[in-house]
């Protein structure tokens, strides 16, 4: 019984002290995934598409951030974690990136919609 206490004891003091480590309390946020409107290239005016385009910009540039932060905390949490868990932590990852990649190619197809457009009237 005494032994379990201690043992209990040890692994919360450890606990404690991963919790306030800066590596293990950084906390990096919820992912970027809202990314910014995009104009339809129909009805979207020059402003329209520069500003959607800015506001990829900053988009892009929160995912990156979110991206870097988190790479650190896998570097330290990855010896701790099961290969499934790695696995999820890695497809959750690519997500915030393929849906950044999505926003970017969604920009691009109404660029070309606008400029067909443009050629055509």
């Amino acid at each position: 019984m005494i032994a379990r206490l201690a043992m209990g004891a040890f692994l919360l003091a450890g606990l404690a002290e991963l919790q306030t480590d800066s590596a293990f309390a950084t906390d990096c946020g919820e992912p970027p995934m809202q990314g910014p409107i995009i104009p339809k290239g129909e009805t979207a005016t020059p402003d329209d598409l520069r500003v959607a385009r800015e506001s990829i910009v900053v988009y892009s540039g929160k995912v990156d951030t979110y991206l870097t932060c988190m790479d650190r905390r896998g570097a330290q949490l990855s010896p701790y974690m099961t290969k499934e868990q790695r696995s999820r932590y890695d497809e959750d990852l690519n997500a915030v990136h393929e849906r950044r990649r999505q926003v970017q190619l969604d920009l691009n197809e109404q660029i070309r919609v606008w400029r067909r457009n443009r050629q055509n009237g």
